[in-house]
């Protein structure tokens, strides 16, 4: 065999690359696309899950700061207390249109609250319990929320325990 027909040979031989080897270069990279994917959609769900916890901090200490607002009524009274927001009747009078009591302005605040942590949180539910010790009120927050995963076993909450 000459120089010329051994290069011809070999050419015949490494004409390129199998069937096999593209289908393993193909599988090795869709594992990998996967892998991309998969942490994407991680991430997304964490963010909204870290989304809606701001929400529900922020909700709970919308109503601890209106509670400050009105501190002689929300002492001397329980009128903040509401074992479920989502069973609070909204009636109150509209205490920026018109002037209200202090005990009128409680069930205003309550009334926003409750209205906002139905706009802000899905199937969102607050509560407010005070308890006296010792000579101090501690009022205990409470936001819960359906968490991102939509399961209605998977509820979320935030707690917050102030004393005023």
């Amino acid at each position: 065999m000459d120089a010329k027909s051994m290069i011809c040979h070999d050419l015949k031989r490494s004409n390129g690359t199998s069937l096999i080897e593209i289908l393993v270069a193909v599988f090795i990279l869709a594992i990998g696309i996967l892998g991309i994917a998969s942490a994407h959609i991680n991430g997304i769900k964490t963010s909204q899950e870290t989304a809606l916890r701001f929400q529900a901090n922020v909700l709970a200490t919308d109503m601890v700061e209106r509670m400050r607002a009105n501190i002689n009524t929300a002492n001397a009274a329980n009128v903040y207390n509401m074992a479920d927001s989502s069973a609070y009747a909204v009636g109150a009078q509209d205490c920026e249109a018109n002037s209200c009591s202090l005990n009128g302005l409680a069930l205003w605040d309550k009334a926003q609250w409750k209205t906002a942590i139905e706009a802000s949180l899905p199937s969102g539910i607050g509560s407010v319990a005070s308890v006296v010790a010792g000579g101090t009120k501690t009022y205990t927050v409470i936001v819960s929320y359906l968490s991102a995963s939509g399961n209605p076993a998977d509820r979320e909450q935030v707690i917050v325990n102030v004393v005023l």
